[in-house]
C-alpha cells in the first residue's frame, strides 16, 4: 500500500466519527467507540505489512482528517 492509501484510510474513518457525531452520538457512545477500535486495529494490521508505516501519524490523521506531509 502506498502512503496515499493509508491517508484515503484515515480520512474515511475521521468521516465516519463525523457521521457518528452528526447523528447524535459523542465520544462515549457504542458507535463512536467502535470506530476508535476500528482505528486502532487498522493500524496494527497497516503496521504488520509495512515496517515503515507510522502509526501515531496514522491515529493523528483518522482524529484531525489531516495530518504533517498530508495533501489535500
Amino acid at each position: 500500500m502506498s502512503k496515499k492509501d493509508y491517508q484515503a484510510i484515515a480520512r474515511a474513518l475521521y468521516r465516519a466519527k463525523q457521521d457518528t457525531m452528526a447523528v447524535g452520538q459523542h465520544e462515549g457512545t457504542d458507535g463512536f467507540q467502535g470506530i476508535l477500535t476500528a482505528e486502532r486495529h487498522i493500524a496494527d494490521t497497516l503496521a504488520q505489512g509495512n515496517p515503515r508505516f507510522n502509526r501515531s501519524l496514522f491515529l493523528e490523521a483518522c482524529e484531525t482528517g489531516t495530518c504533517r506531509g498530508m495533501k489535500g
